[in-house]
């Protein structure tokens, strides 16, 4: 009886590993995008903009980890989701700047990803779109 309960919990706990794996990957995406935006702010100093930023030049400027900027201080497949980080200014204001990830290895995560970091944005967001 002893055995079976042991095993019953052992089939359990491997059960859970996805969904705490998980959990642990999008703690760790959301300190990543904190300090990917802290550095960027960083790197801008007194320029008037973000014009031109992108993730190798914050990189480059020494603010960013190197676990963020990887070993060609690119990004690629950096972030805990295996994917890549990206910063470019925004399209509609060069005042702001945008940070972008992508997430092959949990691909069916993003929507529940996206709800998580909405209230982050600049905009308050309530629920991710698209």
């Amino acid at each position: 009886i002893a055995v079976g309960f042991v095993a019953l919990a052992i089939v359990f706990i491997f059960a859970q590993v996805p969904k705490l794996q998980y959990q642990w990957n999008k703690v760790q995406f959301q300190s990543q995008v904190s300090e990917i935006v802290q550095a960027t702010v960083a790197w801008k100093k007194s320029r008037p903009n973000f014009d031109a930023v992108s993730l190798n030049k914050v990189c480059l400027d020494g603010e960013l980890s190197h676990s963020i900027c990887g070993t060609a201080n690119d990004g690629k497949a950096t972030n805990p989701f295996g994917g890549d980080w990206s910063v470019t200014v925004n399209t509609g204001s060069k005042g702001l700047f945008d940070v972008k990830a992508t997430l092959p290895s949990d691909a069916g995560r993003v929507v529940s990803l996206s709800n998580t970091m909405s209230a982050a944005t600049r905009g308050n967001c309530i629920e991710a779109t698209g």
